[in-house]
């Protein structure tokens, strides 16, 4: 790092430097650091942005969805104006932390972590952080944690309650020691529970102070936090590895495994995904109106559209929200018809549909 760089370095994290367990050598190393964060609602946002002012050097955020009306009441990041733009999280949570720190590499990804992809994604970082509410979704990071020694940090709200938990692979239970089997159902609690702001920033502060401490190499003990904010509690519970734990133990690899879902009805939500089997890029800034296709609103990363009477949410890696309905077949039939449509504008080359009885 050049001279004036480090001067600048110096004088912007003045504060922090004083500390004496972070010094000018841990700012350094905080600043050649990479972090994943899975997830970029809630918890992931505030993960990002204290990442972000604490100077922590590449982050990357991986999210799936648009910033809607809902995200505004639990996040410091999202503003109107992404909600009217149709701003994908990852995006939005991009551009709002050049703004906050622009010495920091953040890279977005607006897709889906999945069994195909989440090595790519997760496995040239030094830490993961959990920012979703998805179950499925977690035991994958903790399965690409464990295979290729990543620390991470699950972390987990709803309500005015938390729980979060550092895990270093190697040294601490990973997240299967202490739940060995995934809820029945794929729940987001925020959409179904509800979830307090305050909550949220507790268990991100308490999830990045321990970041922090992994990134700069100090010892962190195997504990649960438990964090109650309606009752201002914070418990830490000793926990210990399954010493017969599936994964971490006997490396079976379950959900990396596992086939990508194609066809998903949205819990919490009126609305079912759709996920083509071909990798494509559609330029959605070429989309008109067509053949019943109305474009409602359009940005190079998204598009509402309506067709027929269906209203659609299409991202431009072929991904399709099909809204207002939990009917996966009558989703399947707007999708096939949708892609009918960008197939004959010539805005993708290849689309073989999706079978009705074949949704996996």
């Amino acid at each position: 790092m050049a001279v004036t760089n480090i001067q600048k370095l110096v004088e912007r994290f003045s504060r922090q430097i004083l500390v004496k367990e972070i010094g000018v050598k841990g700012q350094l190393k905080l600043a050649s650091s990479r972090v994943a964060i899975v997830g970029c609602g809630a918890t992931g946002t505030f993960e990002a942005e204290l990442l972000a002012r604490l100077g922590v050097g590449f982050i990357r955020v991986i999210d799936k969805d648009i910033v809607e009306l809902s995200n505004l009441h639990r996040t410091l990041l999202f503003t109107e104006s992404d909600v009217e733009e149709l701003k994908p999280k990852a995006i939005a949570c991009k551009e709002h932390l050049a703004k906050i720190n622009s010495s920091v590499t953040i890279e977005a990804v607006v897709d889906r972590l999945t069994p195909s992809n989440a090595e790519k994604l997760l496995s040239d970082v030094d830490l993961i952080l959990d920012g979703t509410d998805d179950m499925h979704t977690r035991y994958i990071i903790n399965e690409v944690a464990v295979k290729n020694r990543i620390p991470w940090i699950y972390v987990g709200v709803e309500q005015w309650y938390a729980t979060v938990m550092p895990i270093i692979p190697g040294k601490t239970p990973c997240l299967k020691c202490i739940m060995p089997q995934a809820p029945r159902r794929r729940v987001n609690v925020c959409e179904i529970l509800g979830v307090v702001n305050t909550v949220v920033g507790l268990a991100t502060s308490i999830a990045v102070s321990d970041a922090v401490k992994i990134l700069l190499g100090h010892d962190i003990e195997s504990r649960l936090y438990v964090i109650d904010s309606l009752r201002n509690e914070v418990e830490k519970v000793i926990v210990h590895r399954n010493p017969k734990c599936p994964l971490c133990v006997l490396k079976q690899y379950e959900y990396l495994g596992k086939t990508e879902e194609r066809i998903v009805t949205v819990c919490g939500s009126n609305q079912v995904e759709v996920i083509p089997g071909e990798n494509m890029k559609v330029p959605l800034e070429k989309l008109v109106d067509t053949n019943g296709l109305h474009v409602i609103k359009k940005n190079p990363y998204v598009a509402k559209l309506k067709l027929n009477g269906h209203e659609i949410i299409l991202f431009n890696n072929g991904r399709a929200l099909i809204l207002n309905t939990v009917d996966q077949e009558k989703a399947i039939k707007v999708f096939n018809k949708l892609f009918t449509i960008l197939k004959h504008l010539g805005l993708i080359k290849v689309h073989h549909g999706i079978e009705i009885n074949n949704q996996t």
